[in-house]
């Protein structure tokens, strides 16, 4: 994979293969003034991430094809290893050993949503002080 710097510090991309949650997050994000692009499973966010970095990544954990863990241990190692993510996630002990990298935090769902504005403008300025 080949990094790109995202040109955008507020450009998200949600991946999660539940529609309504993809639709719900999109509709918050672009209404707080954020640039959102979205996928359904892991393949589609490596996809996307390697077209355009983006400055967050909220990832689903479990989804079908490849799951966030597996989206996750993919960037290892590659110039998208530090890419900030907030796992989204109904079983977020399952997210525990993940959680453990400076770059991964993790939210429950369901999501409350002025948690999830907070979670997203932390690490948006984290990333910032990262570039």
């Amino acid at each position: 994979m080949q990094q790109q710097r995202s040109t955008d510090s507020s450009d998200i991309l949600i991946v999660d293969d539940d529609p309504a949650i993809v639709e719900m997050l999109t509709e918050l994000l672009i209404f707080e003034g954020y640039q959102v692009r979205s996928g359904r499973n892991g393949h589609e966010a490596l996809v996307a991430i390697a077209d355009k970095r983006p400055a967050l990544l909220l990832l689903d954990l479990q989804m079908p094809e490849m799951n966030g863990a597996e989206v996750i241990h993919a960037l290892a190692g590659t110039p998208f290893a530090d890419l900030p993510i907030a796992i989204i996630t109904a079983t977020p002990a399952e997210a525990t050993p993940l959680v453990n990298q400076s770059n991964v935090a993790c939210m429950a769902k369901p999501l409350d949503l002025d948690t999830l504005l907070a979670g997203v403008a932390q690490a948006l300025r984290m990333a910032d002080k990262q570039s």
